[in-house]
């Protein structure tokens, strides 16, 4: 279910099939917040799988922080709420208590 109900917010609501829970994706301007509403003890993480070849723009990968460098542009992606492990070349996001909270 998706909402755009809310101003200067979309709201996507997900329905987990492998246990009986809701993710919740909350997209403003400068942030994304993912909440899991399910069964104690459910745990999830979000990890970003690429071709072999592919070839990614990241500098750097901290426990608070991914870093990269698009055609000459530099963005970041902060973790405010949950943690970053790089895996890689790529990176997995584990949630705090449920929740993520990105700074873009």
């Amino acid at each position: 279910v998706v909402s755009d109900r809310e101003p200067g917010k979309l709201i996507v609501s997900w329905p987990v099939t492998s246990f009986k829970g809701t993710l919740t994706i909350v997209f403003t301007d400068h942030r994304i917040a993912l909440n899991l509403a399910a069964p104690k003890g459910a745990r999830w993480h979000l990890h970003l799988v690429t071709a072999n070849s592919a070839e990614l723009p990241f500098v750097n990968i901290s426990e608070e922080e991914v870093s990269a460098m698009f055609q000459g542009v530099p963005y970041r992606l902060s973790v405010l709420k949950g943690s970053c492990a790089q895996t890689g070349d790529t990176f997995s996001l584990a949630p705090e208590n449920g929740s993520l909270l990105l700074d873009l």
